[in-house]
């Protein structure tokens, strides 16, 4: 991908991670930390958090075109660097209990649905341009 892609990539990821992390909070809290509100620092968290996991996109950047076999391998580095920088906002603001097992595997399994969700809308509005891209140039070598 080029730096051009990427960052749009990026721009659009960012969203969509805000998002889903705000409603995977909201499950999170809802499940095992009732009562608990959400204070303005949780928000900023989850704000820097989507800025840094929008910026490990970075990790599919490449001047020449990407077989399938290193886009997985880009894709798998890629899920372990946000699964472990999940880990650490979430130590360092404090939103998991890590001496809870079920906690920690309710938080990963968020995390994953959070990252699934995002590759998958990713990828769908980069294929539309695609489609659309090829569209144009369909009518534009019909003539």
């Amino acid at each position: 991908m080029s730096v051009k892609e990427i960052l749009h990539r990026m721009f659009n990821s960012f969203f969509v991670i805000l998002s889903g992390s705000l409603i995977a909070t909201f499950i999170f809290k809802l499940v095992f930390q009732t009562g608990v509100p959400l204070h303005i620092d949780d928000i900023g968290g989850l704000i820097a958090l989507s800025i840094v996991v929008a910026l490990s996109f970075f990790i599919f950047y490449s001047r020449n075109e990407l077989s399938r076999n290193q886009m997985l391998i880009r894709y798998f580095i890629h899920m372990i660097s946000v699964s472990l920088e999940l880990f650490v906002f979430a130590k360092i603001m404090r939103w998991i209990n890590f001496d809870s097992i079920v906690e920690i595997l309710v938080f990963f399994a968020l995390v994953m649905t959070v990252y699934i969700t995002t590759i998958g809308i990713s990828n769908y509005q980069a294929e539309l341009t695609a489609d659309k891209l090829n569209r144009k140039l369909k009518e534009r070598y019909k003539r």
